[in-house]
């Protein structure tokens, strides 16, 4: 669905008339209905007072996912699974680098016979 489908869906849905979204957005009511036919598009400003207006994601407006709500939890869920995996990433170079330095305290032991 494309924006301009959208934004009048949600509009129908809400119920909000053309006019009181116009004011809620504090733009003219000839904007709401060009967007609604596609031949304008709002700037990122009123997009963004769009989606708190219908209280929806931005993406969702633009057609880049059919997810109306923001899922908190599964932002949280995505989040913990990218911080755990970095985690796990740095643990691995912090023990090679404990390694490196084992290796590198044994052969300064060789070479000049005294512990650092």
């Amino acid at each position: 669905m494309e924006f301009k489908d959208r934004i009048k869906a949600l509009r129908v849905s809400k119920p909000i008339s053309a006019i009181d979204l116009a004011k809620a957005l504090n733009i003219s009511e000839s904007a709401i209905r060009m967007y609604e036919s596609g031949r304008a598009m709002p700037s990122a400003e009123t997009m963004l007072r769009l989606a708190d207006v219908f209280d929806v994601p931005v993406d969702y407006l633009l057609g880049r996912t059919d997810i109306q709500e923001i899922d908190v939890a599964q932002i949280l869920r995505i989040e913990k699974k990218i911080a755990l995996k970095a985690l796990r990433e740095f643990y691995v170079k912090l023990i090679d680098l404990k390694s490196q330095l084992v290796f590198l305290e044994n052969e300064y032991e060789k070479r000049f016979g005294e512990n650092l």
